[in-house]
């Protein structure tokens, strides 16, 4: 499912990003534009997450959800109501999202992703954030190499990276 999208800005719409580029700037934010960005899972923390990338202002939103809407996901997510229980929560998650910038991408990935398939979303660069609430203790210039990965295997074993860190509990 893709749903309909204005065409990308050449110019960044400044009535809408202006807070952004205010405090990001004009290169943050045209990187920003050209970001395909997938996410998978969409319960309370995925679709705050979603809602949050949408607004933004990327260029687009994958989202990978196989599960239907349960009577328990009514309390987490806000985009669901109780007419939506037994449907596809990322078929609904999609809808709802893709009205919150006309400007962003939204599609659904309803079979688990393959490899092929996540190659638009490849990068050297990343954030990792810890959700745990227990700081990760890293400092700008420090490497990483990660173990237990589930979901993104390859960087298991990866060789060290280097990292920047973003606040305590993001790098």
């Amino acid at each position: 499912m893709d749903v309909e999208v204005k065409a990308q800005p050449q110019e960044i719409d400044e009535g809408l990003y202006s807070r952004q580029l205010y405090v990001l700037g004009v290169e943050a934010m045209k990187k920003m534009g050209s970001s395909d960005i997938l996410i998978v899972g969409v319960k309370g923390l995925g679709v705050e997450i979603a809602k949050n990338v949408a607004l933004a202002g990327v260029k687009s939103i994958t989202i990978h959800d196989p599960e239907s809407v349960k009577v328990q996901d009514l309390g987490t997510q806000y985009f669901l109501a109780e007419e939506d229980i037994g449907k596809p929560r990322a078929q609904v998650t999609a809808t709802k999202l893709a009205e919150l910038n006309p400007y962003v991408k939204i599609s659904v990935l309803e079979q688990r992703p393959q490899p092929h398939e996540l190659e638009q979303f490849k990068s050297e660069e990343g954030v990792v954030a810890v959700l745990d609430e227990s700081r990760h203790g890293l400092n700008d210039g420090d490497y990483v190499t990660f173990s237990e990965i589930k979901g993104m295997e390859r960087l298991n074993e990866c060789e060290p990276r280097k990292v920047k860190v973003l606040g305590k509990y993001g790098l």
